[in-house]
């Protein structure tokens, strides 16, 4: 069954080369692909419509309901400044009528995902949806949901709970998700010319592959051209003496994390595991890529942009006077959906 909002269905296009993946492919409209010379948000997605079909529009696929909504209100061609910076995010009552309209043939106990560009929570109108509230409250209906976001070229889960104005029996899941451009293909370009385009939050480029099964889903991050268990950076010093082992901080990058995510690490085989605490603060590892980058000569050509702070980040001590020698330092990092991950560095204790 699919629904459609404002245009009716388009044809399936034909592949127009050979890099057709061979699956199917749903598009969602995001703020660069309104007409920058159109008027207003009424016609700013006439081009994306009449090639990929509606902007907001319904699909589904066994007991799983994607919702697509455009969330990118264009403002229209301004007589001055930049119009691609002349949007904010929203949705329409229209738009809101329609997931209510939807959802009423839809069984209580299926999966709904909400699909969209602009995130439902954000630090400016062009960052964030106001009508988050009427989308909650049009969710009601259905406990069992998810949203999905990008837009920001950083990585990122929320969980609303009744403070912001969700009052389901568990808290809604938002996913903010990392982008295949990384930090919009910036950065130094790598042995075959590919910008590592590591995103500000400390995320390598990639994308996430979401499991089904019933109403119940996992979230899996994959870092692209790397394997699938490569799913956090360690950041820590390569030698410490024994004396400062106590002092010397551990920082870890876990790409998907989130505050349900628990991190502990031990150091060597037999070493006593230590809960990591989550920090906001930028992640080491990009702060150290920017460095290098402006010690470069020359520097690149796209450089990467500023550090964020990352909410995927945790920190940890070494353990007091450990002996003399090499050891393995050991991170395990479980998520919300019981996955864990491990990885490892190579300490000299002086």
């Amino acid at each position: 069954m699919e629904s459609y909002y404002h245009r009716p269905p388009v044809a399936p296009r034909e592949a127009p080369c050979d890099g057709d993946p061979g699956i199917p492919w749903h598009h969602l409209p995001g703020n660069h692909d309104v007409n920058y010379r159109a008027k207003s948000d009424v016609h700013a997605d006439e081009t994306f419509e009449r090639v990929y079909g509606p902007g907001t529009h319904a699909f589904e696929y066994a007991s799983v309901h994607f919702v697509v909504l455009d969330d990118v209100i264009y403002g229209g061609e301004p007589a001055e400044g930049n119009p691609i910076q002349n949007y904010v995010g929203g949705l329409s009552p229209d738009q809101i009528d329609f997931l209510r309209n939807y959802l009423e043939g839809v069984p209580r106990d299926h999966l709904v995902v909400i699909a969209m560009h602009i995130p439902l929570a954000g630090p400016s109108p062009m960052f964030e949806v106001p009508e988050r509230q009427e989308l909650f409250d049009a969710l009601a209906s259905h406990p069992h949901n998810l949203s999905i976001s990008a837009h920001t070229h950083v990585q990122g889960h929320h969980f609303f709970g009744p403070e912001e104005g969700y009052h389901g029996p568990k808290p809604h899941h938002h996913l903010n998700q990392g982008t295949t451009s990384g930090s919009w293909w910036q950065g130094t370009p790598d042995e075959v010319g590919i910008p590592h385009a590591m995103m500000r939050d400390g995320t390598p480029n990639g994308y996430s592959i979401l499991h089904f099964d019933g109403n119940d889903y996992a979230v899996r991050y994959k870092v692209a051209r790397r394997p699938a268990d490569y799913q956090m950076n360690i950041f820590a010093p390569a030698a410490v003496s024994s004396s400062e082992a106590e002092e010397k901080e551990v920082l870890v990058n876990v790409f998907s994390g989130s505050e349900q995510t628990t991190v502990v690490m031990r150091l060597g085989q037999g070493g006593e595991w230590i809960p990591l605490a989550r920090t906001l603060r930028p992640d080491p590892y990009f702060v150290e890529l920017k460095r290098r980058e402006f010690e470069s000569e020359p520097p690149p050509a796209r450089p990467l942009p500023p550090a964020d702070p990352s909410s995927h980040l945790w920190v940890g001590t070494l353990p007091p006077e450990p002996p003399r020698g090499t050891f393995v330092l050991e991170v395990r990092a479980t998520d919300v959906f019981g996955e864990t991950s491990t990885a490892h560095r190579i300490i000299r204790v002086e």
